[in-house]
């Protein structure tokens, strides 16, 4: 849409968007900061944008969504913080997109856009200083002009690049669909799985304190670092004492953590991942199979750990591993989310 034509209601969050662009590529971390914050906040503004132009929905609805506003009647309980309060405006308004956009966006993208809302909201509510990294910078950038395109009929500027350069350099990598592809872009697997074990110690403060305690996970971690050599493979240590070695490090942790584990290749992981052993607590708790389960988490780990990819190096295997990993992460994030908010209703 040419820039004459944006109506007033257009023209509002591609301004937002559009000077957030300048910060692309920058390498001063607190001007893409500034920019982060911008382009979050040119992107509420264009769903909201959306959500008062569309006429599928009721007005009440649309009213409601663009302010905020969460009935008593849709929070469990009075414990919740103001944090999840502003989750949960967030998502309604996520939602009210959903139900006007149908096919226009995918559920990959709607979900992305809550994640790098989040990260603003860490920024911006917790007072943490967390630098968005440029990869999460770029990709949320994708995703604002891509709803800005297909929401708002709008494209921004981009004077420096000619119409055939810009059509090439986002060509898609062959063999990729169009939708598989836009959801993978946006995706920041360690950003999400450090969200998970966030979560996780959550749940842990509630449900079995000692296990979160900063003196807790610093015992694990000695008795790695104590028998790490002893265990490594290929060591030079005769079988009788590697034996013996074993036997002490499951004794020793057992004793630490009051479980019956005898996989000492287990107990190392734990020691140098404690969340991972909280997590096998929940997976008993939910009646899930513990040794399974905790499989599934340090596969998914590593794989989050794994360096990004080049958006054109993208295979099949890479969206369908993206996907996996996603609707793990989010079933496991809502079980947690539920039983932290079942314990603190009963506080």
């Amino acid at each position: 849409m040419n820039k004459e034509l944006d109506l007033p209601w257009q023209t509002y969050p591609k301004k937002f968007i559009q000077y957030a662009s300048n910060f692309e590529n920058t390498k001063d971390e607190f001007e893409r900061l500034i920019g982060y914050l911008l382009l979050d906040v040119g992107v509420e503004t264009l769903l909201k944008a959306f959500v008062l132009s569309d006429t599928s929905l009721e007005h009440g609805k649309r009213d409601e969504s663009i302010k905020g506003l969460v009935r008593k009647d849709t929070i469990p309980n009075s414990g919740i913080t103001a944090v999840n309060f502003e989750k949960i405006k967030f998502h309604k308004l996520l939602e009210t997109v959903k139900a006007a956009a149908q096919s226009k966006v995918t559920d990959e993208q709607l979900k992305n856009v809550g994640h790098y809302h989040a990260i603003r909201n860490i920024i911006y509510h917790e007072g943490r200083k967390t630098i968005p990294s440029e990869h999460d910078f770029k990709n949320y950038l994708i995703l604002a002009r891509l709803f800005l395109n297909t929401l708002l009929n709008v494209t921004l500027e981009n004077p420096d690049q000619s119409e055939d350069q810009e059509q090439k350099d986002n060509s898609l990598p062959e063999d990729i669909d169009k939708w598989d592809f836009l959801g993978y872009i946006p995706f920041n697997p360690w950003g999400m799985f450090n969200e998970l074990r966030h979560d996780i110690s959550i749940a842990t403060t509630l449900h079995r304190p000692k296990y979160a305690t900063r003196s807790f996970e610093e015992k694990l971690k000695e008795l790695w670092k104590k028998y790490v050599d002893t265990l490594a493979p290929g060591s030079e240590i005769p079988a009788s004492v590697y034996g013996f070695a074993e036997s002490e490090l499951v004794k020793e942790f057992n004793t630490l953590t009051g479980q019956k584990v005898n996989d000492t290749e287990l107990i190392l992981e734990i020691c140098n991942d404690v969340p991972l052993l909280q997590f096998g607590v929940f997976m008993a708790v939910f009646k899930e199979d513990v040794h399974n389960e905790m499989k599934r988490y340090i596969e998914f780990r590593d794989y989050s750990m794994k360096d990004k990819r080049d958006y054109k190096e993208i295979t099949k295997e890479d969206v369908r591993k993206q996907k996996e990993f996603s609707s793990w992460i989010e079933v496991m994030q809502e079980r947690i989310n539920a039983f932290i908010e079942e314990k603190i209703s009963k506080l």
